[in-house]
């Protein structure tokens, strides 16, 4: 390399910096989604179509439903349906169940449900 043209290079280099219209603006800041919690990756990991393979039972169901509900939408208010609903009152009677639980206690519960269910997760 000629000596006389590396120098110039460094001069030019050092003159950009110095001018902020001509130097280079710097990078955008990484903006880092929130970590998932657990709660959500248990709901995710209980809607995928694997988790079908285990065969739950009513039990097992009305749980899940139940702390599902009342770590989104808190104590059941609702009305027991009548006794030809049965499907609607197995529901009721599975979220019915945790009232009075907090939202982040019945979050807890259904990861660790899940991951009794699946010890893979």
């Amino acid at each position: 390399p000629d000596p006389p043209a590396a120098a110039a290079s460094a001069a030019s280099a050092a003159s950009a910096a110095a001018d902020p219209g001509s130097a280079v603006p710097p990078p955008a800041p990484i903006v880092m989604p929130p970590l998932e919690s657990a709660f959500e990756a248990a709901v995710r990991h209980a809607q995928a179509p694997a988790f079908t393979r285990f065969r739950l039972d009513a039990t097992q169901k009305t749980t899940i439903y139940g702390l599902y509900k009342q770590a989104t939408q808190g104590d059941c208010v609702k009305a027991r349906p009548g006794m030809f609903d049965q499907i609607g009152r197995a529901k009721h009677d599975g979220w019915a169940q945790f009232k009075g639980m907090a939202k982040g206690e019945a979050e807890a519960r259904y990861a660790a449900y899940i991951s009794e269910i699946d010890p893979s997760f």
